[in-house]
């Protein structure tokens, strides 16, 4: 998601610690005044914002779950309106709903940073949170000496923070998921590995959840089949080509919807194919058709690679791979060795 026109009217900071040895909750430290940045800071704060949302496989909508009274989103549309003097204490809540979402121990403590402005065109308001976590670095002094800087935080290398925002959307409802978009942005959140992502933030504090929808769902049926397929006990040919077949139903085929059975019943056998259906059931994956969108399987969709022995891999678009290559098995019983051989239509091109 691109933040075009971001705009940060008021910021607040406090401090959250990880949980004592006995688990109990450490007391926040709460901050009494709004954070004051110069104009290169604010800059720099507002620049790591916008990269981070502009990664869309770090991102990601969500959908709001918690609107009870005390939580984020009911809480949060207050902060756009209330002065300046009571912005702090206001914003104290969500520190304390941070240190108690963070249940385990080995959840590190940090900076939690409360802002609110507007952003897009025409400009609509939005009010944010960020967990920022501390870490060390070196400063570089004269004479080439340098030394060691505790406390830092939004390093641009390091990512070491999660954001949460809220944008408002113009309409008449009365529910908050309808008046505000939620979107969370987390390093561990990547197009292969969405649910890596620290839940506790986006999940107990911000009070969101993943969505369901077709690009998740899509997702969820092409890496749970290739699991099957990867972990069938069947030959490496026959495994190339159910993969091959996986790649083309979702890639080439025009229909505008992906389910379970009709895979099973178009590219296996009857026996295979309700091993299939029973396993795509038991990892919860829909059995009813399921809207077909790629968008978060572009760079899986782009190659296909093929692994063998001796670091040696065969790679090339799915739909060339499935109409110009043929993978055989091949056991020489004389050097008690097995083969693959691979035919090309084509000719060789170029070597390095």
């Amino acid at each position: 998601m691109k933040l075009e026109n971001l705009v940060i009217k008021r910021m607040c900071l406090h401090e959250i610690y990880k949980r004592a040895d006995d688990n109990s909750i450490v007391e926040p430290n709460y901050s009494s005044s709004l954070l004051q940045l110069d104009e290169k800071a604010l800059k720099a704060f507002t620049g790591r914002v916008v990269k981070a949302f502009s990664s869309e496989a770090q991102c990601m909508k969500m959908s709001i779950r918690d609107q009870t009274e005390g939580s984020v989103s009911a809480t949060g549309p207050q902060l756009l309106s209330i002065p300046d003097t009571q912005f702090p204490q206001y914003s104290q809540s969500w520190a304390e709903l941070l240190s108690q979402a963070q249940t385990a121990r080995n959840i590190p403590g940090g900076l939690v940073v409360v802002f609110e402005g507007h952003v897009l065109y025409p400009p609509t308001p939005f009010f944010a949170v960020m967990k920022a976590e501390l870490h060390q670095g070196f400063l570089k002094k004269e004479n080439l000496q340098a030394s060691l800087v505790e406390n830092l935080f939004l390093s641009p290398k390091t990512k070491l923070y999660k954001i949460g925002i809220f944008i408002k959307k113009y309409t008449e409802s009365t529910s908050v998921s309808n008046i505000w978009d939620a979107f969370v942005y987390d390093s561990h959140l990547t197009e292969s590995n969405r649910d890596g992502a620290a839940s506790y933030f986006y999940d107990k504090f911000l009070g969101l959840d993943v969505p369901t929808n077709s690009a998740r769902q899509t997702r969820f049926f092409f890496t749970s089949t290739t699991d099957f397929i990867k972990n069938l006990k069947i030959s490496e040919d026959e495994k190339f080509d159910l993969y091959n077949c996986l790649y083309s139903y979702l890639k080439t085929e025009k229909s505008p919807t992906i389910q379970v059975c009709i895979f099973a019943n178009r590219f296996m056998s009857p026996d295979l194919g309700d091993s299939y259906i029973q396993y795509m059931r038991e990892h919860d994956i829909s059995e009813s058709a399921i809207i077909k969108d790629l968008s978060e399987l572009k760079s899986k969709l782009q190659r296909r690679r093929i692994k063998f022995s001796h670091q040696i891999t065969l790679s090339g678009t799915p739909e060339n791979v499935h109409k110009f290559v043929k993978v055989n098995s091949i056991r020489n019983e004389e050097e008690g060795k097995s083969w693959t051989q691979i035919m090309i239509q084509g000719s060789v091109e170029g070597q390095e």
